[in-house]
């Protein structure tokens, strides 16, 4: 059995055909460049045309944030261009005085949603192999979301490490330990009118919950655009 999952088009995914994911793997690649604009001459208050003379540095070069860029010296006082971030010198404007530098930025902080094996990957969607599962109707999903299935109320001993919390109706304390723990969604049967800090699914039956303890199925996944939640195992 394989199950679809919709990903954003516009950037690169992260994940390939036949490897097997987790909710800590990276879903988009994350590496992106941001340059950065140091007004050399302004802060030495010299002409654009002289920023050669005070430069420390030249277009190739790789700093260090804090490094010295340029210098201006005189008899009575020396005045000091620190480079405010790290990356690679790609431009040095004599006609505004200022130094480019570009910076590699990591930006892997969305991870994925699902777990198992990846069947096939699209220009907007990631398929991925499952085992057994149960689809469940939803009144309203919130947001994408998924991980281990949580029941709140039972005792389970330990709690997963990326919970998903079921729950018909949960009391303010109950959703204190949620937000706390950093739960990755909620899904109830109830709607409730405060502010609640993680995305959240409204069942339309909540009784579909006791399949999921009887199949024993450890995994959550919610599928907005078809109104489903699907419970699986791998």
């Amino acid at each position: 059995m394989t199950i679809e999952f919709p990903v954003d088009g516009n950037r690169e995914v992260a994940v390939r055909v036949g490897m097997k994911v987790d909710f800590s793997t990276p879903l988009y690649k994350g590496e992106e460049r941001l340059s950065t604009r140091i007004e050399v001459t302004n802060t030495l208050s010299v002409h654009p045309k002289e920023i050669f003379t005070f430069l420390k540095k030249n277009v190739g070069d790789i700093v260090q944030k804090g490094e010295l860029l340029a210098q201006k010296k005189s008899f009575f006082s020396t005045h000091n261009v620190i480079s405010d971030s790290s990356g690679e010198i790609t431009e040095i404007d004599h006609i505004d005085g200022v130094v480019l530098i570009e910076s590699e930025v990591d930006t892997r902080t969305e991870t994925c949603w699902f777990t198992g094996e990846v069947s096939s990957v699209t220009k907007g969607h990631i398929s991925l192999k499952i085992g057994k599962h149960i689809t469940a109707h939803a009144e309203h999903i919130s947001d994408m979301f998924g991980g281990e299935v949580w029941f709140i109320k039972d005792d389970q001993g330990e709690v997963p490490l990326y919970p998903v919390a079921c729950a018909s109706l949960i009391s303010s304390y109950e959703q204190a330990k949620m937000e706390a723990m950093g739960v990755r969604g909620l899904i109830t049967s109830t709607s409730k009118n405060e502010v609640i800090q993680f995305p959240v699914a409204k069942l339309k039956d909540f009784s579909v919950l006791e399949q999921v303890k009887q199949k024993q199925l450890s995994y959550c996944a919610t599928q907005p655009q078809h109104s489903t939640i699907i419970f699986y195992s791998l």
